[in-house]
């Protein structure tokens, strides 16, 4: 990996993985500076690594592990591959083979930092000089910001044994292949184990909770709604179910975004005004506060510019905002609580920003999964926690990021997703680059929250998956190159609804029967 780009846009590319509901990653992205990213210059947060090092937080406390050479004798280049498959979004492997987002990574061992001709390396990998030895590409592996100062992979490998297997399939990428690290002396081993213990990959796996431990750095209980003032809140629930907003005054917010039903209508694609069908699936409005964007295509920066759209869509709304508010100011108790929450009359930013800030309290906290975090062992099933292990070890949290597991990047939806899916590509279908007209955005698509997701079926941009389990499915086989069994998909999607949180109280899934 003669570049952290290597893993500056293998995170690029882990990225891509559950993408669209439950896009399982690529391991790439993020190294500032070189070829194109998928935030857009939006730094991640790595609120939820793939990996990471046992300190603090839910962390268990570190044990000894063996040294390289034992870890690297013991370790599989065939699961390196697996976990390296989601990166072929990001970069290429083959010998001769092209610079994508990142540089190409043939015979990226001992290959000097910064040399793949062609490529736009940042400032700071171009300073690190040196070869990319095994070692170093261990210790870029499981902190590349700490290994090199400047940089910021999207994700960390703090167990020893899955950057050894990632280590072995790059060995692989040469003619001739570099020579591990000899193992040290069977008298170095851990805690005074033989060789071959100490390189045994899962030894004492312990407790399905001690084996969570480890991917839980970072993750936090989700917070309740902010403190906003309550007339504020209340004139912006009032427009939001508020159908004057519409051309024929049929449609209002709450039409595709029903919160009784997870913030979505259920519907693949969503009906407007008039009956017409839209070209995409609602995404749910709970906690879209925390996404970095809005929308699939991530067209709105902010949830004010997002209430404004869907007003003049003629797919959804069908009005126009100049009538909207001159409707609307014929509304004088409207008016009178205009002024009373903002001190303003009534324009289409005044409507937004209200909308806006009742959208900032549809907040859901205390999900099962939130009480777990809190300590409570038994909040979630066997089954649940043994999906989330599934969803960890299988990369799906390196586009899955953060407490909300989702929501704080863009990432590509690989190409097999629509072959698999069938039919003619919609205009939908291309995602972000309808926005930008930048090629390096075909299929490119926010990554969703996971949060709530077993209330908000169908799934994906296009509402073709019916269920978590064939979501899940798709996703590992399109974005990670797995096919994950049912039992792994069960336990996945167990997981998922885990994440279940409540509104005002109410758990959301009690919500459609009150």
């Amino acid at each position: 990996m003669n570049d952290p780009m290597f893993f500056n846009k293998l995170a690029a590319a882990v990225l891509v993985a559950l993408l669209l509901f439950f896009g399982l990653p690529q391991l790439a992205i993020a190294l500032r500076g070189g070829g194109h990213h998928a935030g857009e210059g939006h730094e991640l947060k790595l609120a939820y690594p793939i990996e990471f090092a046992a300190e603090g937080g839910h962390g268990a406390e570190a044990k000894p592990v063996a040294d390289l050479g034992t870890l690297l004798a013991a370790a599989s280049a065939a699961g390196g591959e697996r976990r390296a498959a989601l990166c072929k979004s990001c970069h290429t492997f083959d010998k001769g083979g092209t610079d994508g987002t990142g540089p190409n990574l043939w015979g990226i061992v001992d290959r000097p930092v910064a040399s793949h001709a062609g490529f736009n390396y940042t400032g700071a990998v171009k300073a690190a000089g040196g070869v990319w030895s095994y070692d170093r590409l261990d210790k870029y592996l499981e902190n590349s910001a700490a290994y090199i100062p400047g940089t910021a992979m999207a994700q960390r490998f703090a167990k020893p044994e899955q950057r050894a297997d990632i280590l072995a399939f790059l060995q692989t990428l040469s003619d001739a292949p570099v020579a591990f690290p000899t193992p040290a002396a069977p008298a170095e081993a851990v805690d005074g184990e033989s060789g071959d213990a100490a390189g045994e990959e899962h030894a004492n796996a312990g407790t399905l909770d001690e084996q969570i431990q480890p991917y839980l750095d970072g993750i936090e209980p989700v917070a309740g709604a902010p403190e906003i003032a309550k007339k504020k809140v209340e004139l912006g629930e009032l427009l939001y179910h508020d159908t004057r907003l519409s051309g024929d005054g049929s449609i209002s917010c709450a039409t595709c975004h029903a919160l009784a039903t997870g913030g979505v209508d259920g519907l693949t694609v969503s009906t407007g005004i008039r009956s017409a069908q839209g070209p995409i699936n609602a995404p749910t409005v709970y906690n879209s506060a925390h996404n970095f964007v809005q929308f699939w295509d991530g067209r709105a920066a902010t949830l004010e510019e997002q209430a404004g759209g869907p007003v003049e869509n003629p797919l959804e709304m069908g009005a126009d905002w100049d009538s909207v508010v001159v409707v609307l100011n014929q509304d004088a108790d409207l008016v009178a609580q205009f002024q009373d929450a903002y001190g303003v009359g009534i324009s289409k930013e005044s409507v937004t920003t209200a909308i806006a800030d009742f959208e900032r309290t549809l907040a859901t906290p205390n999900a099962p999964f939130d009480k777990y975090l809190r300590g409570d062992k038994a909040a979630i099933s066997d089954d649940a926690k043994r999906g989330f292990l599934v969803f960890a070890e299988s990369g799906c949290a390196t586009c899955h990021t953060g407490s909300y597991f989702g929501g704080e990047a863009y990432q590509v939806l690989a190409a097999g997703f629509f072959e698999e899916r069938g039919g003619a590509m919609t205009d939908a279908d291309h995602g972000r680059v309808n926005v930008t007209g930048d090629n390096a955005d075909e299929r490119k698509f926010k990554v969703p929250m996971l949060r709530n997701a077993a209330v908000t079926a169908p799934y994906f941009h296009d509402g073709s998956a019916a269920n978590l389990e064939d979501a899940g499915k798709r996703m590992a086989r399109h974005q990670l190159g797995l096919e994950l069994s049912d039992d792994d998909a069960k336990a996945v999607a167990a997981f998922i609804t885990s994440l279940t949180g409540e509104y005002n109280g109410v758990p959301l899934h009690e919500m459609a029967t009150q």
